[in-house]
């Protein structure tokens, strides 16, 4: 923000600062999305590999579960999971809340790589950042500027 600052016109400053601000919050928004986007794929694909070479849970189980999650991906946690399996056989619903749980991790461990990556690039592309301040405060105040 200082740097974006320095930049401008004194009598811009309040304008620099308020577009400042609103990119932030875009960038805040956009990563929020794009983590839970990846967060939602991670479990998705988790938990779609993981029924595939599952060797408890029957075909037509097996055809059910990834249409659902295909269709219909949520971060749901074991009480939810459970309310929703009430009546499923014992060894069914306990091997799809394993899955479950199997997958959440996965999908979060996924969301937290993807944050990293993208903190590593932020921390990158600050190499290519000025390392001093370019105008002087005494050149930017006697700098003409046109509207």
């Amino acid at each position: 923000m200082n740097l974006v600052l320095s930049q401008a016109p004194s009598e811009r400053t309040g304008e620099t600062a308020a577009l400042m601000n609103t990119s932030q919050n875009l960038g805040m928004s956009l990563g929020t999305a794009l983590m839970g986007s990846i967060l939602l794929a991670g479990l998705a694909s988790g938990a779609i590999a993981l029924i595939d070479e599952n060797k408890v849970l029957p075909e037509p189980v097996k055809d059910n579960l990834t249409v659902a999650v295909e269709e219909n991906v949520r971060f749901l946690s074991n009480e939810e999971l459970e309310n929703i399996l009430k009546g499923t056989p014992s060894d069914i619903s306990q091997e799809i809340l394993r899955i479950n749980e199997i997958a959440r991790i996965d999908g979060i461990k996924k969301s937290l790589w993807g944050m990293v990556l993208i903190s590593l690039l932020g921390i990158l592309a600050t190499f290519f950042l000025p390392p001093e301040i370019l105008i002087s405060p005494q050149q930017k105040d006697k700098k003409e500027y046109v509207n």
